[in-house]
């Protein structure tokens, strides 16, 4: 499948956040810090660095519009985090607003399209942009504090982890940045572009999809290969890890869980299209969209 159409797909995907109730800490090994928030906040794409897709906010009871924003393009996965509200737009810019009454704050303008939903931690904000680049900058005024060049796009979510910034590039690899200086610690060279699936992080490691049809895992730290499983098609899904398994999705139809130390086939379900998505996982149920229009709910 071309690029311009999954990214089309996928990009209604990114504006659907699942939130869910209950703990996050069976993701987590019990050496994994996690910076401290608010209930309400939602610091990345899909929470936490495990991507569950679960919050211990409570849902709004109706659909009251409390404010909207207009930007010069279609919009990505907002994250929220000390009452502000930052996202980037295929306009070029990431922005910054008042979470509670729209007010904008602050915009810094990239070289090219922001599809990469940011990532918040240590008062700065982290994106990636079609320009190339991975940014961060300062989260209170929006101040360019660093940048990294990569080798081609970069439309997949960041991940921090350990003063550490994980993210996928469509040169086909992972990279591991200083989360303060944005210098290199590490890649990992896949067989094919990593479009729009991101890396996740739990249990030490670092899992993601690549076009090569292969979900990978990495030691976090070092950038190892530990292992990886081959589908049956391109992997855009971001995993996501729950229970020592990683789920993930194909377009393949199919949805994956794999144990998340070894990499062996615990079980697949297939759909009756390609699962770009995300999972979601809360109360021991995976949820998760496939483009055959349905949302399905797995025990």
């Amino acid at each position: 499948m071309q690029k311009k159409a999954i990214t089309c797909l996928v990009l209604v995907v990114l504006f659907v956040v699942s939130a869910f109730s209950g703990s996050l800490l069976s993701a987590y090994g019990s050496s994994d810090v996690l910076e401290q928030h608010s209930a309400e906040d939602w610091s990345m794409f899909h929470q936490n660095p495990a991507h569950t897709g679960k919050s211990q906010s409570t849902a709004p009871k109706t659909n009251q519009t409390l404010w909207t924003f207009n930007t010069g393009g279609p919009v990505d996965s907002p994250v929220v985090f000390g009452g502000v509200v930052y996202f980037g737009s295929l306009d070029d810019n990431v922005y910054s607003l008042n979470a509670t009454t729209g007010d904008y704050i602050w915009s810094y303008t990239t070289g090219a399209n922001v599809l990469s939903p940011v990532a918040v931690a240590e008062g700065m904000v982290y994106v990636g942009s079609e320009d190339f680049h991975v940014y961060g900058l300062n989260a209170s005024t929006g101040v360019l504090v660093w940048s990294f060049k990569t080798g081609y796009f970069v439309d997949s979510a960041i991940a921090y982890w350990n003063g550490m910034v994980y993210v996928g590039s469509e040169d086909s690899n992972v990279y591991a940045l200083n989360a303060t200086n944005g210098d290199y610690l590490w890649s990992y060279t896949t067989g094919d572009m990593i479009m729009l699936s991101s890396p996740i992080v739990a249990y030490g490691m670092v899992y993601v999809g690549s076009l090569d049809n292969n979900v990978y895992a990495l030691n976090a730290t070092t950038g190892d290969y530990v292992w990886s499983y081959k589908t049956a098609d391109v992997v855009v899904s971001t995993p996501v890890v729950a229970d020592g398994k990683v789920y993930v999705g194909s377009d393949d139809n199919n949805l994956y869980a794999l144990d998340a130390f070894t990499g062996d086939l615990c079980w697949n379900y297939s759909t009756g299209g390609p699962v770009f998505s995300g999972p979601a996982f809360a109360d021991g149920v995976v949820f998760v969209g496939s483009v055959d229009g349905r949302v399905y709910a797995l025990d």
